[in-house]
């Protein structure tokens, strides 16, 4: 079942009436009377539907189900990457971490980066893309550009702090023993964090370093598969 983002519409809705400026999406799937289809707010709330009547003007659903649905994850579920300099390669991880999950992004600023600013409306746009792809209820935070100083000092919010290091060894088997309500993943630039980083990031008590192997991977890459297995080992 096909499912789209609308943010104007609260559980209290039978009918659901989705105006002009959003209904380009509806156009491309070609949608008849009678379809059925998901919305998500993005505020952790899906409904099903079926569509009842359109024209040039809006589009008319009816609700027949409604998901609220606060997230697979427990509580947070983090990615912070170090910003890369070619953007679509940036926005692609981004993308996929929206898909699987992440409930907070964080852009990252590192020795080795090459940008320290982001334009989040292009973020935002590809999280909404990524939510109605894989049938999210909420939108995940996107916040500001921060170094490893600032970030550092937000880990005792989270149960774990991750980083990817090669040099580490793999995540414990009997790491999903554990039971964790909050983690991030903390993934550098490809010329690596620097010995200065390492040592702030070292220094905290919930910090994790591990091993994605001996392949050298680029950062978006790694940060892909970071969240597959953190996904499976703390979830």
């Amino acid at each position: 079942m096909d499912c789209i983002y609308y943010p104007s519409f609260n559980k209290n809705n039978n009918y659901i009436n989705i105006e002009r400026s959003h209904t380009n999406h509806l156009k491309a799937l070609r949608i008849q009377l009678g379809k059925e289809l998901i919305l998500t707010n993005g505020e952790g709330l899906l409904v099903k539907t079926i569509f009842m009547d359109g024209d040039k003007e809006s589009f008319i659903f009816k609700v027949t189900e409604i998901i609220e649905q606060f997230e697979e994850f427990p509580h947070r579920f983090a990615l912070a990457l170090a910003m890369l300099g070619t953007r679509d390669r940036f926005e692609f991880a981004f993308e996929k971490a929206v898909e699987l999950g992440v409930t907070d992004f964080f852009p990252l600023i590192t020795k080795h980066t090459q940008k320290e600013k982001i334009r989040k409306e292009r973020l935002t746009a590809k999280a909404i893309s990524a939510i109605a792809q894989s049938q999210r209820a909420m939108l995940p935070i996107i916040h500001n550009p921060i170094n490893i100083i600032d970030l550092a000092e937000q880990f005792l919010s989270f149960d774990k702090a991750c980083i990817a290091d090669i040099d580490a060894a793999p995540i414990p088997d009997n790491t999903g023993n554990n039971q964790y309500n909050s983690v991030i993943a903390i993934i550098g630039p490809e010329g690596g964090f620097s010995s200065e980083e390492l040592d702030i990031l070292r220094k905290k008590k919930n910090s994790l370093f591990f091993s994605l192997g001996k392949k050298r991977l680029r950062s978006e890459t790694a940060a892909i598969v970071s969240l597959g297995l953190l996904s499976k080992a703390f979830n």
